[in-house]
């Protein structure tokens, strides 16, 4: 007689995304309702995913979550993510901010902390203290997808070729532009047709390259 085999439990990806967020919730000693309002998810759709009631999850829901513990989105669905801890990432913390706040970023960021902000994304550079997020926006289409997000450094020399977030005066918010030097001349490269190329001279202010840029799925 054929002796029967041992059929193994299957783990949904609800179950294992609902376990390995109470194991780093736990880690961190930290209970739903703080988690919520740290990370700005509802306390009622944070808790359907804590439970595994909800088998499809927002992926930007998701995202936050995993930039909030310091692990990867896959991580978060891997059954082994809390034993090997091969998801995490070492760096620090920094504030995803708008593309008007940008213009005065310093004295932005020195109001921001995790008590009073929401939005916030995980760095392995080391340039923590000079560093910000953007959101992609229609200007910076179809050379950057919706979606993606820049990592702005505001302390490196900017060199040619590189994107770096400037500021013309008079205009309400920063805009993403191409750097392109040639001898002396410093000349700002628009990302579509819809803008022309500009001099750098006094009038435009360049705040910072961009370090990195990052892909995330849009809330669906």
């Amino acid at each position: 007689m054929t002796p029967l085999k041992k059929i193994q439990k299957v783990i949904s990806p609800a179950e294992i995304l609902s376990n390995n967020l109470n194991h780093f919730a736990h880690t961190k000693n930290i209970h739903e309702a703080e988690l919520a309002r740290q990370t700005n998810i509802p306390q009622p759709t944070l808790h359907k995913i804590l439970t595994g009631k909800t088998t499809d999850p927002r992926i930007s829901t998701v995202q936050t979550l995993a930039d909030y513990f310091g692990v990867t989105l896959d991580a978060l669905y891997s059954e082994t993510a809390f034993i090997d801890n091969r998801g995490a990432l070492k760096g620090k913390s920094i504030p995803v901010i708008s593309w008007s706040d940008c213009i005065y970023y310093r004295t932005v960021l020195k109001k921001l902390t995790p008590t009073n902000w929401g939005h916030w994304v995980l760095i392995k550079h080391d340039h923590q203290q000079s560093c910000f997020a953007l959101k992609s926006k229609v200007a910076t289409e179809p050379h950057f997808p919706k979606g993606t997000l820049f990592i702005i450094d505001t302390q490196t020399t900017p060199k040619d070729g590189d994107f770096v977030v400037v500021h013309f005066d008079n205009t309400p918010e920063c805009t993403l532009r191409e750097l392109s030097i040639d001898g002396r001349t410093e000349i700002l490269l628009p990302l579509n047709t819809r803008a022309k190329a500009e001099k750098h001279g006094k009038s435009i202010h360049i705040i910072g390259i961009v370090l990195e840029s990052r892909f995330l799925y849009e809330e669906r």
